[in-house]
């Protein structure tokens, strides 16, 4: 059956996108009269209802947002871990992701989103630290999913790797492009190897590798750090506390996309006080991502 070469070497060689291999493998689906097959390649084509009942891949742990409220002040996105949710709150602990991930999400494979499903709770440690950096009076606005680039492309991978994987699957028991009209009559078996297929991806802790990554072009970057806050004609004392305080996060960074709460707010306020460390600060918060060695951004 051609649709069978045609899938399996695209899938094999990456010459098709996951949008035209989910429609030829609903075709295939439709072909041999498997319901089971051109229903998930339908819904991942378009997307599943809401809360419904997903594949282990479709589900993993998340970081979220905050938006509070301080005074006259709104602060928006503040970056903080899953584990920072209330325990009490499941919907904390995990995102369940419904969407399609072809079309425009398949081209966001190394871009960060944010997501806009709120969460209500927070644990009473985060409501301390926030307290503690932004005053008693604050007011959690929101608390948003952070859908992020990995999670996009692990579902891709996913997929494609089910899809492959059923395929070859078939291969095994009927022989190589075996025609619709014999695997028609074995709609049954065919389930079932669809399903092997499913449960041997799970989560797909397999597929969480890291993107590949390209250094950032800027050296040196404790004398980058220096030379910014000359540039702004800042301190001895302003660069004495910049540095102390990465000193003291050390251990509180996450990723280059994530220097945690203090840093964050410590490169705002530097930017309001010094517009030439750039937009959102920017040329800084680049120096600092050097200087903790995560010197690198997705290539």
């Amino acid at each position: 059956m051609e649709t069978i070469t045609a899938l399996k070497h695209g899938l094999l060689y990456g010459t098709l996108n996951l949008r035209d291999a989910l429609i030829r493998f609903k075709e295939l689906g439709d072909a041999i009269g498997s319901q089971h097959l051109s229903c998930w390649a339908q819904l991942e084509l378009i997307g599943y209802p809401y809360r419904s009942e997903l594949a282990a891949y479709r589900l993993y742990p998340c970081v979220y947002n905050v938006n509070l409220i301080n005074g006259k002040e709104r602060i928006y996105d503040i970056p903080i871990s899953y584990e920072l949710v209330n325990a009490d709150d499941e919907d904390g602990r995990w995102l369940y992701h419904c969407e399609t991930v072809t079309g425009i999400f398949e081209g966001y494979r190394l871009e960060d989103g944010c997501g806009s499903n709120p969460v209500k709770h927070l644990h009473s440690k985060m409501h301390e630290l926030l307290n503690g950096i932004y005053g008693p009076n604050i007011e959690i606005l929101a608390v948003f999913e952070v859908l992020t680039a990995r999670s996009f492309r692990k579902i891709i991978l996913a997929a494609e790797e089910i899809m492959l994987d059923f395929l070859l699957s078939l291969e095994r028991k009927f022989g190589p492009s075996p025609g619709a009209d014999v695997l028609s009559l074995y709609s049954d078996d065919i389930d079932i190897l669809f399903a092997e297929a499913l449960e041997r991806t799970d989560r797909a802790d397999h597929l969480d590798l890291p993107i590949k990554y390209k250094p950032l072009d800027l050296e040196g970057y404790e004398d980058a750090i220096i030379e910014l806050f000359d540039d702004c004609e800042a301190t001895d004392e302003e660069i004495d506390e910049m540095f102390e305080i990465l000193d003291q996060e050390r251990e509180s960074v996450m990723s280059a996309d994530n220097l945690g709460i203090v840093i964050t707010e410590h490169v705002k306020k530097m930017c309001d006080l010094y517009p030439k460390f750039g937009d959102k600060g920017v040329k800084l918060t680049k120096a600092i991502v050097g200087y903790y060695g995560l010197d690198k951004v997705a290539e």
